[in-house]
């Protein structure tokens, strides 16, 4: 079944008389339990692109489908998309280091409203990344891969069947990269989840399903 499909995604950028289109008509489609990377040069218009799928970003044209809804750029209504519809991993982790590991994972289920069930649900994430283990240390005493799995268990605490990640090998060295790439292919394979993965890195080739290509913002298959 189709998670997602974005059809002529334009965005452009204007700054006084100068316009830069970051994204031309870009279409992409991500099905449910498949891995799908996204790569291409720096300036392409991959972040960008992911930005819009993730509905962070409005685009100036086009259509996105998540499901068989059809996202509606309403800013009083997008936050709704991205805690119901996305769970989101990024190059740098982002996580919070005045919390501890569990308190992390956590974070979007109480933005969500749901802090009752929060306790159990992130024990169980960060069991599904390894880590249950690591439920109450501090962001500081973990390693590179460590941190990166913990944005994961994040991302998948609140069971959103699309994860968008960006550059999630990027800091991490072959052994951890590798590590994770399998874990996201493992989700897409054994939870239906399904993942796309802007990336550079070619290491990351051999676990995905499809891989797509943009240049000059836009898509084109393998």
């Amino acid at each position: 079944m189709t998670a997602l499909e974005a059809t002529n995604l334009v965005k452009v950028y204007r700054g006084g008389s100068d316009e830069v289109a970051a994204v031309r008509g870009a279409s992409l489609k991500l099905e449910e339990g498949e891995l799908v990377l996204l790569m291409g040069p720096s300036g392409s218009g991959k972040t960008t692109l992911l930005s819009m799928l993730g509905c962070i970003l409005t685009p100036d044209a086009g259509t996105l489908r998540v499901g068989e809804e059809t996202v509606v750029w309403n800013e009083s209504r997008l936050p709704a998309y991205r805690r119901r519809c996305f769970g989101f991993i990024y190059q740098h982790f982002n996580l919070l280091s005045s919390l501890n590991v569990c308190e992390n994972v956590q974070v979007p289920l109480v933005l969500a409203g749901r802090r009752s069930a929060s306790d159990e649900l992130a024990e169980h994430a960060l069991g599904t990344v390894s880590l249950a283990h690591r439920l109450r240390f501090q962001v500081s005493e973990l390693s590179g891969g460590e941190k990166q799995r913990v944005a994961i268990a994040r991302a998948i605490v609140a069971d959103a069947p699309i994860l968008l990640a960006d550059e999630p090998t990027g800091n991490l060295d072959g052994e951890n990269g590798r590590g994770v790439m399998a874990l996201l292919r493992r989700l897409a394979v054994e939870r239906g989840k399904a993942v796309l993965v802007v990336t550079h890195d070619e290491r990351a080739v051999p676990y995905a399903h499809r891989v797509l290509h943009m240049e000059d913002g836009v898509v084109y298959a393998s």
